[in-house]
């Protein structure tokens, strides 16, 4: 009878033994993954505070495109109502310069205004003149000129400023374009009011 219940308490004592171990081991590797549920909590904390602090940089980069996106459409619309006004200005206030072939007068339209009346050489200044027409702005005064009369190619009559520039750096003579002055020749114009042999001036003028 002793012998059992010595036997029964070794017994006892080892099963109890084993049972603890087996605790503390299940105890270790729970405490071991609560540790690494907690890094994992911490790194995935960080780093949605790094995308947080993205979207915040990111709305705000948004918010200052949208305004000047609204301050560029304000300055757009500003700009077309500029145009819009300039285009209206020119509208208003310009007119075409045009020759009236075969007649002394302008056609009997209440838009039109005369400027010269007289012969003209294909041009839109006013030849054997130094002065323009009253409320006419003069620009300049100078020589009509053109091409020699023998040259080939159609007439181009120009007014030549008075006190014409040189080109720098043309000294060879190519025997190009080439100017003179307009002679005055009674029979083709009406002598008097022109000169034989006279060179023709010429004024520009504005309006």
């Amino acid at each position: 009878m002793f012998c059992k219940v010595v036997c029964f308490s070794i017994f006892g004592s080892i099963f109890l033994s084993l049972a603890h171990s087996q605790d503390e081991d299940a105890i270790t590797k729970l405490q071991n993954a609560v540790l690494v549920l907690q890094h994992r909590v911490s790194v995935t904390e960080a780093q949605l505070e790094k995308t947080q602090t993205r979207l915040t940089q990111a709305d705000v980069k948004l918010q200052q495109a949208e305004m000047n996106a609204a301050a560029l459409k304000t300055q757009l619309a500003k700009e077309g109502k500029e145009i819009q006004r300039l285009k209206n200005s020119y509208t208003n206030n310009s007119g075409t310069t045009f020759v009236h072939w075969g007649r002394t007068s302008c056609p009997g339209t209440p838009s039109t205004t005369l400027v010269y009346s007289g012969a003209v050489g294909g041009t839109i200044m006013i030849p054997a003149r130094r002065e323009c027409q009253p409320g006419w702005t003069k620009e300049y005064e100078g020589y009509l000129m053109t091409s020699y009369e023998s040259h080939a190619g159609k007439k181009l009559f120009t007014c030549v400023d008075e006190n014409p520039e040189v080109a720098r750096g043309s000294f060879e003579d190519k025997n190009g374009a080439l100017m003179y002055r307009v002679i005055a020749q009674c029979g083709s114009l009406q002598c008097p009011n022109y000169v034989q042999g006279r060179e023709l001036t010429c004024v520009v003028c504005t309006k």
